[in-house]
């Protein structure tokens, strides 16, 4: 009987390990897709802003960085 406990408790324990490591894998992937999305985010955001000659190139500009901000954003959380 304590034998059948120990294999029952190790069988467990190897299936909390199992699923630790699953996790574990999950959450490195997760952490280097936002870490080559934040580097990608860095450099465009460091680009120099080029001034634009007519109204419509401007709110083509403006346009673009409000989708930057909403991307930035949706990362937030």
């Amino acid at each position: 009987k304590d034998f059948e406990e120990f294999h029952v408790q190790l069988v467990k324990t190897l299936t909390d390990l199992e699923t630790c490591l699953t996790r574990w894998d999950e959450f490195e992937d997760s952490y280097q897709e936002f870490g080559n999305w934040l580097r990608e985010t860095e450099v465009l955001l460091r680009t120099e802003l080029k001034y634009k000659a007519t109204l419509e190139e401007k709110k083509q500009c403006c346009e673009e960085y409000q989708l930057h901000k909403e991307d930035v954003t949706s990362h937030q959380s």
